[in-house]
């Protein structure tokens, strides 16, 4: 029965099977590949947050503005599957260059700030 298990848990990682993607990504990472990721995911989101409180976002940038509510949406409904993860198809390429991005907006306002000694 261990190796009957074993092959189950590995298909359901294959095929998508977990349906929650931090639960995925523990199973199949371990806590190393977890907090990594959740270490990426907070980074993001106070990069994000410290680039909104900064700007106007709607006056100054409203591709940033897009791109933002796309990939939190995206990022929510992924949260309770593990397609994002683990396959590759144009949707998903599209959603992390979104989060690259946004990530490249925020870093450029970060240094502006720095050069004006603000």
């Amino acid at each position: 029965t261990d190796k009957k298990t074993v092959k189950f848990f590995r298909n359901s990682l294959k095929n998508g099977g977990l349906h929650n993607m931090y639960l995925t990504i523990l199973v199949s990472s371990g806590i190393v590949g977890f907090c990594i990721f959740c270490g990426f995911m907070i980074q993001y989101f106070n990069r994000i947050l410290w680039y909104i409180q900064r700007i106007e976002v709607l006056h100054e940038n409203e591709w940033f503005l897009g791109m933002l509510i796309l990939s939190i949406i995206i990022l929510i409904m992924e949260m309770f599957e593990n397609r994002i993860l683990y396959q590759v198809n144009i949707f998903y390429a599209l959603f992390w260059m979104m989060m690259g991005y946004a990530m490249y907006f925020a870093g450029q306002k970060a240094k502006e700030n720095k050069q004006l000694g603000n």
